[in-house]
């Protein structure tokens, strides 16, 4: 049974990463409420030049950030979950939906190991 009380966790392996672009992240066959991301990577300092941005995308809707700059969500600790500010506490996702992350890099910034979690559960 997936609801509320008992969500699923879809887990995408991106590996060790460093090219700016769209990288597809999951398909929904079925309707899919998004209650939340996490990345789990090795560590990444908050710094003010050297960075990583994560998007994730349905179409060209933003449905939640992480960004590991000082002045934003700061520095990610190795092998911990670290959240994505999302858009909305509840996000209600069509079946069929093709949900992609956009990845930004400055200066030495990269993503090593990395996953990124979808926590939500099936209508």
């Amino acid at each position: 049974m997936n609801n509320a009380n008992n969500p699923d966790l879809i887990v995408v392996n991106l590996g060790t990463y460093s090219t700016a672009g769209d990288v597809s992240l999951a398909y929904l066959p079925k309707k899919f409420m998004l209650l939340g991301a996490y990345l789990i990577n090795q560590a990444i300092i908050a710094d003010v030049t050297d960075m990583v941005t994560l998007t994730i995308k349905n179409g060209s809707t933003s449905l939640g950030v992480l960004n590991t700059a000082a002045a934003s969500q700061g520095a990610v600790a190795a092998h911990t979950g670290k959240a994505f500010a999302m858009t909305a506490a509840e996000q209600e996702l069509a079946a069929g939906t093709s949900l992609k992350l956009t990845y930004a890099e400055a200066g030495t910034g990269t993503l090593t190991l990395a996953q990124v979690c979808l926590y939500g559960y099936w209508l």
